[in-house]
């Protein structure tokens, strides 16, 4: 391990190679994001609220169960005895249909808050999954650079020797070389945890991988993002869905405030004796004394008044303005990183390799190498980003209409 150190040109190609002998899994965005929503921690929690939600709605609308109270007396002075039976049933009012209701309503918006959180853990996992091949890229753009130069040490090396350059040009390349090899090691282990994240967030074992750049199939229309506003998934659907339970809760906090808690009642009184039979029917009735409702009823007016706030604040026109200027800055970083992938950067490849011609026959310094190169990486790194923009500029509008609009492929 010494010659690593005493010579990074050594470490630095082991560094490059060591990749080519690991056999890596290829990994698509699709297929993970499929294995995410099955598997996932974060999907056995979103599942898991989603029952709890239902469990909510059950406990609601049931009654509770009615009680039993038996009696057997037994005289001793003429050895008769009576059976007595209570029956009661615990009601109140909203029982009768506003539970109910109330129960419907949180069962349709927790299925909505289901997809809409199942969403989050799509663009979680595409966010960890393009972070990741950003890494992945940059370190290749690196381990090109390196190669570059270690080719052109050679160049420099011999002609050095020759005496027909100034051995200060060759120490610039070893100080880049050394350079370039520090930033692969940070980069490297960016992306080991890079990795480790994005496997852990999918719920998949550990292991070796590499990723596909994404590719998306197609952009929608204005016309269909406008349609796709409409649906119940949507930001602003959501609120509204939350609304309605809101009100829901209110009606059945009134109901209970206006009228007492009751109870129906039978009692069947049965007497072997005289083998007779009587029934007495009455109703147990809860004095609004102390406690009228108003605690649960200042709750649900306070839920009600909270959600209607933060509809009026996102109103169908704030909503409207918001996608559309969600999708005009999808479109304008589409444009973007389609610039730099078709324009911008095979421009420059193409003065750099004019560049490198240059330099091999003499007409160029090293310094200008150096600069062009250092501007192409800079280059590659805006591309980069800019389609990291583009990305989160998709999950910001799927955000807003509760839904994916686009679709990767290979």
């Amino acid at each position: 391990m010494l010659i690593f150190y005493k010579y990074p040109v050594f470490l630095l190609l082991f560094i490059l190679n060591f990749n080519s002998v690991l056999k890596s899994e290829v990994i698509n965005l699709e297929s993970i994001l499929d294995i995410a929503i099955k598997k996932s921690t974060a999907s056995a929690r979103v599942t898991k609220e989603m029952q709890d939600a239902n469990s909510d709605a059950l406990e609601i609308e049931t009654l509770s169960n009615p009680t039993a109270e038996i009696d057997v007396t037994t005289l001793k002075k003429n050895s008769s005895k009576s059976l007595n039976l209570l029956l009661e049933q615990d009601i109140r009012v909203s029982h009768l249909k506003s539970r109910k209701l109330l129960a419907n309503e949180i069962r349709k918006t927790a299925l909505i808050e289901e997809k809409a959180k199942k969403l989050e853990i799509i663009h979680s996992v595409t966010k960890a999954y393009t972070t990741y091949w950003a890494l992945q890229e940059k370190e290749k753009i690196l381990k090109e650079q390196a190669k570059f130069y270690l080719n052109k040490k050679e160049v420099i090396k011999n002609s050095s020797l020759e005496g027909l350059i100034d051995t200060t040009e060759e120490k610039i390349f070893d100080v880049e070389i050394l350079r370039l090899k520090e930033q692969l090691r940070v980069l490297s282990s960016l992306k080991v945890e890079g990795g480790n994240n994005l496997l852990s967030m999918a719920g998949i074992k550990q292991k070796v991988f590499s990723v596909n750049k994404p590719k998306y199939i197609s952009i929608p229309s204005k016309n269909k993002i406008i349609k796709l506003s409409l649906n119940e998934e949507t930001v602003i659907g959501i609120l509204k869905s939350r609304k309605k339970i809101a009100n829901a809760k209110l009606k059945v906090a009134e109901e209970d405030s206006k009228v007492p808690a009751f109870s129906p009642r039978a009692q069947i009184q049965y007497n072997p004796d005289e083998n007779s039979t009587a029934l007495f029917l009455g109703l147990k009735v809860a004095l609004p004394i102390w406690d009228k409702n108003k605690a649960v009823y200042a709750r649900a007016y306070a839920e009600k008044n909270m959600i209607e706030k933060n509809l009026n604040s996102l109103n169908k026109e704030n909503f409207s303005y918001l996608l559309l200027r969600a999708y005009e800055k999808l479109l304008a970083s589409n444009t973007t990183a389609e610039n730099y992938k078709n324009k911008i950067l095979p421009t420059w490849h193409a003065i750099a390799d004019l560049l490198d011609k240059k330099f091999k026959n003499g007409q160029t310094s090293t310094l200008e190498v150096f600069q062009i190169k250092e501007k192409i990486i800079n280059i590659e790194n805006e591309s980069i980003q800019s389609y990291l923009n583009f990305i989160t500029s998709i999950n910001e509008l799927e955000s807003l209409l509760g839904q994916r609009i686009v679709r990767f492929v290979e």
